[in-house]
């Protein structure tokens, strides 16, 4: 049962880690796990002190926003290829999953692949260019989305052209808020999308504010990834403007 590895316990070892990477074993295949962005609150804050104007965590309250979380993204890539599950038939995401989610935001999974009962159930998406937003409202019971590539699909076995981008909820509304599409005096929580970063260019922002997941590992090399809508908005991004890669597996789990 993927719980009994990746849990509470296991994100505080990664957490606490002077270099944010461990190694490990699971199901007897070895694989490397990093923290994506160590220092990710404080990032936040010194990039939008201006607007922030004091403490991070009480402008969250605020505005209405979940907190930023202290360090952002969890990268498991294994050595050889990995069959997980990560939920069952009820689809309901293991538990040990939303503890990672819940300390780290997005989890991302390489190197691995679902059993052959769960590649079919996911639809297939491609979302807008720079267009930050969330798939499911936080009252709804599916609230987590995955996003997956299939090696043992004929399209998706091949690397993808166009990225996916996460950010922490409050990275989107104080973007919003610097580029005078909401009013903090008026706007409340996160519930809409917005056309961010579209003025200027990420590449110095990814690394530090958004992680980028490229899904460009070689032919035949699986890939997926995790996120709880109630605390980040994602976004396509196409690395070269108007280059749209296939359309990513999606689905919606409790």
């Amino acid at each position: 049962m993927l719980s009994m590895h990746f849990n509470s316990t296991w994100i505080d070892r990664l957490l606490l880690a002077d270099t944010k990477t461990i190694k490990g074993t699971y199901n007897q295949v070895d694989y490397q796990a990093r923290i994506v962005i160590p220092n990710y609150k404080q990032n936040v804050a010194e990039y939008y002190k201006q607007l922030i104007n004091g403490n991070i965590d009480d402008y969250c309250r605020q505005v209405g926003v979940s907190p930023v979380y202290e360090h952002y993204g969890v990268e498991i890539e294994f050595l050889r290829p990995a069959q997980i599950d990560i939920h069952g038939d009820d689809q309901v995401l293991e538990p040990g999953l939303k503890q990672l989610m819940q300390k780290a935001g997005p989890v991302i999974f390489k190197n691995t692949y679902l059993s052959a009962s769960y590649r079919g159930v996911d639809q297939r998406n491609s979302f807008p260019h720079l267009n930050f937003h969330i798939d499911r409202h936080i009252n709804m019971p599916t609230r987590f989305s995955v996003y997956t590539r299939d090696p043992f699909d004929a399209e998706q076995k091949f690397p993808r052209k166009s990225s996916t981008l996460f950010i922490a909820s409050i990275v989107g509304y104080l973007q919003a808020v610097k580029e005078g599409i909401i009013n903090p005096a008026e706007a409340k929580g996160i519930n809409r999308s917005f056309e961010i970063f579209r003025n200027m260019s990420i590449d110095d922002l990814i690394g530090k504010l958004i992680i980028e997941q490229r899904w460009d590992e070689a032919e035949g090399v699986g890939e997926l990834s995790m996120l709880d809508n109630a605390t980040e908005m994602h976004s396509s991004y196409e690395r070269i403007y108007a280059t749209k890669g296939y359309r990513i597996g999606v689905r919606y789990v409790a």
